[in-house]
């Protein structure tokens, strides 16, 4: 007795049986009977596995059959001279039968038919193809069978050659002929004769090669596109409705791939919703994996297990034995890494797990290699490759494997992490020159799939990005560990770490300059020669630092080319210096330190401020002190947690301003943009004070800046003094519209009011948040006077800021609270500074942390006055500080109002200025001459 598991629609879609639970029997006279839910049809007897039975119009059950040999060969049907069987004589001998003739499995391991109609013949298999009520037409490439319930493939040799591309496509890419598929389906998809349905069949073929590939920017723009167009058919029919889930699926598995849990997470959930409507048990396996994934990657691993469970339990419900392989895959991993977790497991409870590890990892072993799937078998074992605790040659051969696999299928991204794997193994095993080519190669496949998504938005890119820095950091710190005497391998280190930092940001600069993206590759990867031009047209001292997960890297590289490089056990550091170690990682304790300096700076805690200051000078400037000559500028290109240090604090011992740079090939594409010139007339400027009213001040949030107010009132003298025009700003009419309007045509930006660097604090709703996790934002006026606005009509955000176009080679001061700050990634700080730069400003003046209404004022003063004497952007700030510095070398004092923090009322009395009042201000970006001195075109 058969069972009925699965149905193939007539466009070739498998999935769950209408007729599911219903009974297939045979009668006394050897007739198939269906039973259940009321309906009867007689059937010829078939011997093999009923894949879907169907009524047609008159009322007769149809098989879809998956192994057809009950056609008599007594009557075997007689080919046409054309190539044809009429559709009269197939009836005649009493067969009315489709078969799963020509298949091939889809993107979500769904197997596809092509043919309607087969028959069965002892040299192989004759397929043929129904286009018409008439006729059935000989045109096809493979049939599946199914022997001992298992799938096999075979080719057919039909006399006429097949011409239809789509189905030529669709069967490259399960022989995993990636290239050779993707041009098929390019092709068909340009032809004008394809239906809209199929048109967006193959732009899922197309995602799935595209991503397998590394042109993630292509097929994430498939992926939209074909959510677009299913989002437009009729869902009422249950095709088109399977269509857009399959989309919205593909979509949310593209953003997993992209590093972008947020939206990933979201399209997941919406195509599991559809999944479980239409009863399309194989696809929702595979969404749960996805839901799996992005919980393991946020590090909650009972949830990742929850999910991984349900993967592995639906594919087995639906047979799906690559899903069964890659859910025991998985579950073998988040198991183990249970285990190791911090979490406070028992003995027993750690027992349990490592065996259910074992048996999983087991499973997905003998399963994969019993599909003979090479691809999955690859995958199960790069998996596994990171679970093994023992047998280095062992895991070295299986990841060997792994390279080869994906090298002879094309698939990049898959092809870039085995190499990442396989480059660390080398390493363990004392192969360094191994290691290093195949990290090189890991990184040179990421930054092809890095440049394929160069139209993406930035907050995209910048989560791409920061999946590859591990294999960064793993390259910067093999090349460091034989930097010691070595300085061709000092200078490889340096470009390599040249290469992790800014990459985003001077992509999209250098795309606005450019038509195509074919010139990327040059800006990004600079030379050694480039580097030290760069270097020597500054005039400045080059200090470079890398953080890796045990070392503080240091490389020095001054004016005449002379390299210095410095590498610093962060552990033994710490050790030495009786710092109590916090965490097992020396680089995270790094981080905390550096947050912890800047949370004492604010708090006005003195003498823990000034020794943190202290220790951070020995770690980072001490080693190269005796280099360091003084009244010599120096260009500071920091990393991870050290883009926070207050550098003119450190650099107290120069008497030259220190310049800050996320990279220097960032400074390249700063330069090559130009600087704002004079045409004929002043340039323009504009000055933002105090921004009132807020919709804060309503609720007793925010308080007003009367400093702000006036110091805006002097910056915009001083800037008329220099030959510029200068729009003021002032309370009510710092509308963001204003602000908007003003910045497109601006050569000079300041703005004197409330920003803060997480949006987050007590200022968007909890539903926003989940939407906008984190940004950074200038508030501006509340113009109508009323609560209840939408918060975006009031802010200025990093987003509109990055999307803005100011005059090219602008200057932006913020003189605001935390314009400075933003998340820290391996791209730099993702604040408001490096949106204005990305907007076309090459300099931009911002601070580290809170600052003080009237010494902020103070300070400014002295900055625009010493620029009116000519001094460039950097030097005025410095001098500035200074002078700040030596009238008021030690005294702390109670604070005034924040230029940010929203909850702290104003203080009675002058304040008395401190390192926090002048050490806050940076300068990032290019060095800028003083408005003053700005060439006429």
């Amino acid at each position: 007795m058969l069972r009925l598991e699965e149905r193939v629609d007539h466009e070739g879609v498998r999935g769950p049986s209408p007729f599911l639970g219903m009974q297939v029997k045979l009668s006394d006279e050897g007739k198939a009977i269906l039973q259940g839910h009321g309906f009867r049809s007689s059937l010829p007897q078939e011997r093999g596995t009923v894949v879907s039975l169907r009524q047609d119009k008159n009322s007769r059950c149809i098989a879809t059959l998956a192994h057809p040999t009950m056609l008599n060969k007594d009557t075997e049907p007689v080919l046409s001279p054309s190539g044809t069987i009429e559709e009269e004589q197939l009836q005649s001998m009493g067969i009315y039968l489709q078969v799963a003739a020509v298949m091939t499995r889809t993107i979500h391991g769904i197997w596809v038919a092509r043919s309607s109609c087969c028959w069965w013949k002892d040299a192989g298999a004759t397929v043929v193809h129904k286009p018409s009520k008439r006729a059935v037409q000989l045109q096809s490439l493979v049939v599946v069978v199914n022997r001992e319930d298992r799938y096999e493939r075979i080719q057919c040799l039909p006399e006429e050659v097949d011409q239809d591309g789509y189905v030529r496509g669709m069967c490259l890419f399960e022989d995993n002929k990636y290239e050779a598929a993707e041009r098929e389906l390019e092709a068909a998809l340009e032809d004008p004769n394809v239906d809209g349905v199929n048109a967006i069949k193959i732009m899922m073929y197309l995602k799935a090669i595209l991503a397998d590939r590394g042109n993630l920017g292509s097929a994430l723009e498939r992926c939209k596109e074909t959510v677009e167009k299913t989002s437009l058919l009729d869902h009422g029919d249950p095709q088109m409705f399977e269509l857009h889930m399959m989309a919205l699926s593909n979509l949310g598995e593209m953003y997993l791939q992209l590093n972008d849990n947020i939206s990933a997470k979201y399209f997941l959930a919406k195509g599991l919703k559809l999944c479980r409507l239409l009863g399309r048990i194989a696809n929702e396996a595979k969404l749960y994996g996805g839901l799996g994934d992005i919980c393991e990657v946020e590090n909650d691993l009972m949830m990742a297990r929850h999910y991984y469970e349900k993967y592995f339990e639906l594919s087995c419900r639906c047979e799906d034995r690559q899903s069964m392989a890659a859910s025991c895959s998985c579950l073998e991993r988040v198991y183990r890494r249970l285990i190791r977790s911090n979490m406070p497991l028992s003995d027993q409870t750690c027992e349990i797990y490592a065996e259910k590890a074992d048996l999983y990892g087991r499973c997905a072993v003998e399963i994969s290699r019993s599909i003979d799937d090479k691809m999955l078998i690859a995958d199960v074992d790069l998996h596994s490759l990171s679970l093994k605790e023992e047998g280095l040659d062992e895991k070295i051969e299986q990841a060997e494997e792994c390279v080869s696999v994906y090298r002879d299928m094309s698939a990049d991204e898959k092809l870039s992490v085995s190499l990442d794997v396989l480059g660390r193994l080398y390493r363990q095993a004392g192969n360094l020159e191994g290691a290093m080519k195949c990290l090189e190669e890991s990184l040179t496949l990421s930054e092809k799939a890095q440049k394929s998504i160069h139209k993406v938005g930035d907050s995209l890119r910048v989560s791409f990005f920061e999946q590859q820095q591990a294999t960064y950091n793993q390259l910067v710190d093999l090349l460091a560990s034989l930097a010691r005497e070595d300085v061709d391998m000092q200078r490889r280190a340096l470009l390599v770490a040249e290469r992790s930092k800014a990459r985003t940001l001077t992509d999209t600069i250098v795309l606005k300059q450019q038509e195509t993206s074919t010139s990327l590759s040059t800006w990004n990867e600079l030379s050694w020669d480039e580097l030290v031009d760069v270097v020597k047209g500054e005039k400045k001292t080059m200090i470079e630092f890398y953080v890796t997960s045990q070392h503080l890297l240091t490389w020095m590289l001054q004016p005449d080319g002379q390299l210095h490089f410095v590498r610093t056990d962060l552990q033994q550091f710490f050790t030495s210096h009786n710092f109590p170690s916090s965490s097992s990682n020396p680089s995270q304790q790094l981080q905390t330190f550096v947050e912890n300096l800047i949370r004492d700076i604010e708090l006005e805690a003195r003498r823990a401020s000034e020794d943190a200051i202290s220790l951070l000078f020995q770690l980072c400037l001490q080693p190269i002190q005796h280099l360091l000559r003084k009244q010599v500028a120096v260009m500071i290109v920091p990393h991870s947690a050290l883009y926070l240090l207050p550098w003119y604090c450190l650099l107290s011992c120069l008497d030259a301003p220190p310049l800050l740079l996320p990279s220097l090939s960032l400074l390249m594409a700063i330069r090559s943009r130009g600087q704002a010139k004079r045409a004929g007339g002043a340039l323009q400027a504009m000055v933002v004070g105090n921004p009132l009213p807020v919709p804060w001040v309503i609720g007793g949030g925010a308080q007003e800046l009367e400093g702000a107010e006036r110091e805006a009132e002097a910056v915009a003298r001083s800037l008329a003094s220099m030959a510029m025009e200068p729009e003021l700003l002032l309370r009510e009419e710092a509308s963001k519209e204003a602000v908007l309007r003003r910045m497109e045509d601006s050569s000079w930006l300041h703005f004197a009011c409330h920003t803060a660097a997480d949006v987050r604090m007590g200022l968007i709703s909890r539903e926003a948040a989940l939407f906008r996790p984190h940004t950074s934002a200038i508030f501006l006026a509340n113009v109508e006077r009323r609560t209840g606005l939408p918060w975006s009509s009031v802010i200025l955000s990093l987003e509109e800021v990055c999307a803005s176009e100011v005059v090219k080679g602008s200057v932006v001061v913020m003189s605001s609270c935390s314009s400075g700050r933003g998340a820290v990634k391996q791209e730099g700080v993702i604040g408001l500074a490096r949106a204005f730069l990305m907007a076309g400003a090459s300099t931009v003046v911002c601070s580290l942390w809170d600052l003080r209404d009237g010494s902020q004022r103070t300070l400014m003063e002295l900055f625009y006055r010493r620029l009116e004497e000519g001094e460039a952007v950097e030097d005025a700030l410095f001098h500035a500080q200074r002078s700040l510095q030596a009238a008021n070398p030690c005294s702390l004092s109670s604070s005034s109002t924040d230029r940010g923090r929203l909850d702290r009322p104003p203080a009675a009395g002058p304040p008395a200025l401190t390192s926090r009042d002048w050490g806050s201000m940076v300068v990032v970006g290019a060095s800028c001459p003083s408005p003053k001195s700005w060439s006429r075109s």
